[in-house]
């Protein structure tokens, strides 16, 4: 082809898109047949060809497209006349097309080089790959995460049961911790006999049958009933007064955010018992109605409950007018006894709702010496006084109801509490309802559906973060206790939440501060429990990934999901543990004076936290003890509940950890996520916690605080839970003592917990405690112990329907023990009197 040829354009034959008069005059046009204007000129709309032959109108779309057709036609044309043979052939070889025949271009041969036929090759090689690789991500994109999975794990609930009682333990509950672990529940039973002697003997020396309190017994005989208020009130008239103003100015914003209206309480005082004589001997104003009892059955709790909290300190001496009762336990009896005779459960009235919730702190919370169980024991009280708070509209604002007042207008406006006080009652109702729920797993009983919300009366820091509080540990109960499935992402969300709400408020708060104490004081309380919390919340979340292991989940063939579980689980375990010791450490700062709370023995704070501190020392020393005997023996089957399997094996890694472990640094490891510490900071403190030494010393210096408090000697709780420490320390203690005979194998684990129960049972005091724990502490390697004791032994394995003491039998999966009641404690369900059961 020339040069001239070259320039000649070819001229495309397509169809006109216009009509032939309007592209005669060179106008727009509508492109319609008839166009619009041919029909205002009244001309014939015609459209035709290039050659002048009649045509139909074509539409701007299928024009265009023709004209990317015929573009493209042409491009194809001159890259086509570009192309070599050598590409046609690669085209034709790699779309794999039949119709190029073997080899053939146009039906002609073809010989590929063997350089291009290699390379062919390649190319094929690499798109195989790129295709596998496109679809197995596709494939893992269209699965949820493993957090976003709904895992029954997650959830466990059992009921603890013997002839005497069954109370269920919900998923959120402490008890989860331990009644899991087939091994631990070995062990708790092994010693069962011992404790329930230790119990007894407790409650022979402090009388503790004596004086039970009975909330629904039937009313004493009145007469019987004012020989004792003569008896015990009047003739202490003075010491009464002195007292009711002690609770007003010292405890009533320290319990109850001051919802307690002492001034009604002081003039109802002064209206039934008046003209003291020279020796303080009052006169009683008998009370026409029933009802009126429950005025002073409030009087007497309140003054029953600041015995409780003066008792033991200095305080106590320092009223003027002396309590004149030999023994104190008969307030609390009178009180219960007036509560019943005013019918209170027909006749309901505020000062008795009120003193429903005074005896519940004085009786199970501040004190207790009944039950071994404070919440299980105070709860059916708290629903008495919840039942009674839904009849009296208290769940309802005071500012969106009407009162009908039908008589004795000015009597009901003299007793009445007013909507402040009775908001601040329903602001206390709620949290009390919400850590009923965490601790002990039951379902929330307070419904926003039907009932207000909590009302703050201001915005500042403590109103704030009070509130804040409340909303956590109900929404967790919300979420967590009910029936519905969640998924490990839910729960490392409530984690995440837990962490920020304790990162501000550090332990630094507590020592250095101008705010009220009494604020702290409850802050205080709130950080502690969730610090409890954040124990259950990361076991939660490793037992949910033990069952996958346990169910041989698909999921684990994945190498990245198996990674992230088991870095999960790491951090997990780092938190667990350090949420345990930051909370003992705490614990033992409170009650050696290193806070805002003083340091007097039996203080007001002291006994404030005594609940906390004994239900937080059982968890926390437990799972501290159960980390130490796991990394020790370098089997992770006490935490994970696994046998042969990687999970935590031989963590935490062996490291140093150069700086003192106290509060502060445990809480920069705790809060790291805030502080900027690396998880190799967090592992090194972890390694240093699982030291005997470390541990061994800690507890011995808690032990010898704590139990320098009476009020912690004195309340039956507390005391097991000091003998439980006590008890696990000479577990550690005896394995240290028999060395050689470890060293020969010559011993098992049931030897050790004999050997054990017999230096328990000479060297405990039954129903009391030492002054001072002597134990050695030395830098001793104990793993180098346990290596010798559980090398080639299965040790974690207990044998099918293994008889432990009493008639207790352990299944052969170790899902359940089950206990003879005949030698069980009517009166408390022991850590062994169980029969535990899981399941979602």
């Amino acid at each position: 082809m020339n040069r001239t040829d070259s320039k000649i354009r070819k001229k495309r034959n397509r169809k006109f898109l216009v009509c032939a008069e309007c592209r005669r005059k060179k106008i727009k046009c509508d492109r319609k047949q008839p166009c619009s204007h041919c029909i205002k000129a009244g001309l014939v709309c015609e459209f035709k060809a290039p050659n002048g032959s009649p045509c139909e109108p074509i539409e701007v779309q299928d024009a265009v497209e023709g004209e990317m057709i015929e573009d493209s036609m042409d491009i194809d044309g001159s890259i086509s006349s570009a192309v070599g043979p050598e590409l046609a052939a690669v085209d034709i070889l790699m779309s794999g097309d039949p119709s190029g025949g073997n080899g053939t271009i146009d039906g002609s041969p073809l010989s590929t080089p063997p350089g291009l036929q290699a390379q062919i090759d390649e190319l094929k090689q690499k798109l195989a790959q790129i295709t596998e690789r496109v679809q197995e991500d596709n494939a893992r994109s269209s699965l949820p995460s493993i957090l976003d999975v709904k895992l029954a794990s997650l959830k466990r609930s059992g009921v603890a049961c013997k002839p005497s009682r069954t109370v269920f333990v919900g998923p959120t509950s402490r008890y989860c911790l331990v009644f899991s672990r087939p091994m631990f529940r070995y062990m708790i039973s092994s010693l069962r006999n011992v404790m329930n002697d230790e119990r007894r003997a407790w409650k022979k020396l402090h009388h503790g049958s004596e004086h039970t309190p009975r909330f629904s017994a039937d009313a004493i005989d009145e007469e019987v009933a004012v020989g004792l208020i003569q008896r015990l009130i009047c003739s202490n008239y003075y010491a009464f007064q002195e007292r009711l103003v002690y609770f007003q100015t010292n405890l009533n914003h320290l319990l109850y955010s001051s919802f307690v209206p002492m001034d009604v309480i002081h003039s109802l005082f002064l209206a039934r018992f008046h003209d003291p004589d020279q020796n303080g001997v009052a006169i009683f104003s008998r009370p026409l109605k029933c009802y009126f009892y429950a005025d002073i059955s409030a009087i007497v709790s309140i003054v029953y409950l600041v015995v409780i909290f003066t008792r033991y300190n200095s305080q106590n001496d320092r009223f003027a007018h002396r309590l004149l009762i030999h023994d104190t336990d008969q307030l609390s009896s009178l009180a219960l006894n007036l509560l019943n005779l005013s019918e209170y459960r027909r006749k309901k009235t505020q000062l008795a709702l009120l003193t429903l919730i005074i005896l519940r702190s004085a009786l199970f919370v501040h004190d207790n010496p009944e039950g071994a169980n404070e919440e299980v024991n105070s709860y059916p009280i708290f629903q008495m006084s919840l039942d009674m708070s839904y009849q009296m509209g208290i769940h309802m604002d005071p500012d969106s109801i009407n009162f009908y007042m039908f008589k004795d207008k000015l009597t009901m406006k003299a007793r009445g509490m007013s909507p402040i006080e009775l908001r601040e009652l329903w602001n206390y109702l709620q949290t009390e309802d919400a850590i009923y729920s965490f601790t002990m797993g039951t379902p929330i009983l307070i419904r926003y559906d039907f009932c207000t919300g909590y009302k703050k009366k201001s915005h500042c820091f403590f109103e704030d973060k009070r509130a804040d509080g409340v909303a956590i540990l109900r929404e967790i109960a919300l979420e967590i206790n009910s029936l519905k499935p969640i998924c490990m992402r839910d729960v490392l969300r409530f984690i995440d939440k837990v962490t920020l709400y304790l990162y501000e408020l550090p332990f630094k708060m507590f020592c250095v501060s101008d705010d009220d104490l009494d604020d702290l004081a409850n802050l205080c309380r709130l950080k502690l429990l969730f610090l409890q919390a954040l124990q259950c919340l990361c076991r939660m979340i490793i037992i949910a990934v033990s069952d996958l292991y346990k169910s041989k989940s698909p999921v684990l063939q994945d190498k990245e999901t198996v990674s992230l579980l088991n870095s999960l689980c790491e951090e997990m375990y780092r938190e667990a543990l350090l949420a345990a010791a930051s909370s003992l450490y705490i614990m033992r700062d409170i009650c050696d004076g290193r806070t805002l709370f003083g340091n007097e023995k039996d203080g007001k704070y002291i006994v404030f936290f005594r609940d906390l501190l004994a239900r937080g020392m059982g968890q926390g020393f437990i799972l501290w003890f159960t980390c130490l005997l796991a990394k020790a023996t370098k089997n992770a089957e006490l935490i994970t509940e696994l046998a042969n399997e990687p999970l935590l094996a031989d963590y935490p890694p062996d490291s140093t950890f150069d700086e003192d472990v106290t509060v502060y640094t445990i809480e920069v490891a705790l809060y790291h996520r805030y502080t900027g510490k690396d998880a190799q900071y967090c592992e090194s403190l972890s390694s240093k916690l699982v030291r005997s030494p470390t541990l061994m010393t800690f507890a011995s210096s808690l032990y010898d605080v704590v139990s320098k408090n009476m009020v912690m000697r004195n309340s039956l709780d507390s005391f097991m839970i000091l003998k439980l420490v006590i008890m696990w320390l000479y577990v550690l203690q005896t394995v240290q003592e028999c060395e050689n005979e470890l060293d020969r194998k010559a011993m098992s684990v049931a030897d050790i917990m004999a050997k054990t129960k017999e230096k328990v049972e000479s060297g405990f005091n039954l129903g009391r405690l030492d002054e001072n724990l002597k134990l050695n502490a030395d830098e001793y390697q104990l793993e180098k112990v346990f290596d010798s004791m559980f090398m080639d032994q299965n040790w974690l394995n207990l044998p099918a329907n293994f008889e432990f003491h009493d008639g207790a039998s352990v299944s052969a999966d170790g899902s359940w023990i089950d206990i003879d009641g005949e030698k069980a404690d009517v009166n408390n369900v022991g850590y062994g009197d169980l029969s535990w059961n899981q399941g979602s």
